[in-house]
């Protein structure tokens, strides 16, 4: 997104980045609004936009860092450090990905600069590039284990859990097949458990055989009478 890496978003805002693109993917997936947002990152191999912004922070931080004195943006930069929510926000960044920092001691200034730091002290003489494929790598780890951590506890997902990492899966092509199986993987179909609420028959048991059980996902594929032969 244009002017990430200078903007000063709060979590309220990214949250609501987040809830609009899960939006975007339920109808590319053809998925119900109940389906996990990690099943649709999952599938659709996306990054959420705090990665995003992660990324884009902390480059423009080692850009800054690695520019002349002489250039606007460092001095207004080093002019605001004071009273920078943007500073402030960078640094809870790095923390995220354990990246750790030096304080630059200057004489004659009344708030001290910060430079990035990698694991051990690395970074002291890495380029741009060098910065960037690192920050990449870090961001794309911590994605990863957040992503794990936050499909812990979901019944939902304890068949979608082995998944290994997000990625795009060529097999969904917008076909209605296609729909069924990805509601199967994360058990987002349409099961009366789901939608006992608002169905005819007001009830959570299955109505397509007489075994008086719940009409679960886990029913409806693996057990049900209705379907054996299918």
């Amino acid at each position: 997104m244009f002017g990430m890496n200078v903007m000063a978003w709060n979590g309220g805002d990214l949250e609501k980045l987040e809830v609009l693109q899960n939006r975007v993917g339920r109808v590319a997936l053809g998925a119900p609004k109940w389906t996990a947002a990690e099943a649709i990152k999952g599938d659709l191999g996306w990054s959420l936009f705090s990665e995003r912004m992660i990324k884009a922070v902390l480059n423009y931080k080692v850009r800054i860092e690695q520019m002349e004195n002489k250039r606007w943006v460092k001095q207004i930069f080093e002019w605001n450090l004071s009273e920078s929510l943007w500073e402030e926000i960078c640094w809870g960044h790095a923390r995220k990905l354990k990246i750790q920092k030096t304080v630059c001691v200057r004489i004659g200034r009344t708030m001290d600069d910060w430079l990035l730091r990698g694991h051990g002290g690395k970074g002291m003489k890495w380029d741009c590039n060098k910065w960037k494929k690192e920050i990449e790598k870090l961001t794309k780890e911590y994605g990863l284990n957040k992503w794990k951590h936050s499909m812990n506890g979901k019944t939902t997902l304890t068949w979608y859990a082995s998944k290994n990492v997000p990625r795009f899966e060529m097999f969904y092509d917008k076909s209605f097949g296609s729909q069924l199986l990805f509601a199967i993987r994360c058990k987002a179909l349409s099961v009366n458990r789901h939608t006992w609420r608002w169905n005819e028959g007001n009830t959570k048991l299955c109505l397509q055989c007489n075994r008086g059980v719940e009409e679960t996902v886990e029913h409806l594929v693996l057990e049900c009478s209705k379907y054996e032969h299918e």
